[in-house]
Parts: structure tokens; sequence; C-alpha cells
């Protein structure tokens, strides 16, 4: 944990941490095949306006692979995480 980090930080990264675990295990499954995608860690900016996340991947040896796909559907998980936690944050 960063001595700086915020409370408001901490929570933030905790939703995106719940929500974003959940959209890759729940509705972004079907593009990443076997692969299990866990999200270990966020870490946020002070201002709230850039989080960083921190996957595992496992049940796949191309993990390299996984992550373009990753890169690939970026949009739509963004898009979906903004649907998420719309309520919740202002900027996604």
């Amino acid at each position: 944990m960063n001595i700086m980090e915020s409370t408001r930080q901490l929570k933030v990264a905790r939703l995106l941490q719940k929500e974003m675990g959940e959209l890759f295990q729940r509705e972004m499954a079907h593009h990443f095949g076997n692969a299990f995608i866990s999200v270990t860690k966020i870490r946020v900016s002070p201002d709230l306006s850039h989080a960083k996340a921190y996957i595992s991947i496992f049940g796949n040896n191309d993990k390299a692979g996984v992550i373009e796909k990753i890169k690939d559907v970026s949009s739509e998980i963004r898009g979906k995480m903004g649907n998420r936690i719309a309520k919740q944050l202002r900027i996604v």
C-alpha cells in the first residue's frame, strides 16, 4: 500500500477491482477462451482520473495472446465498466 493513498482512492480501487473482476469472469469470458483472469490490484491516481489494473492470467499458456485480446476489446471493457459504475463515479 502506498503511504499517500487516501481513503477515497482505496474505496474507488476496491469498487473498480470488484466490478472489473466480475466483468472478466461473467460478461467477457467468451472473449478469452479458457483463460481465467483475476484482477489482483488497482492503483488510482490522487485525482481519481486514472487507474491502473494489475491482472493474473490462469489456465492459458499464451499469456501474451490473452493480453493482446484484452487490448483489442479494451473499448468494450471500458464501456461496460462505465455502465456498471456510472452512478458511483463521474469519470470512467
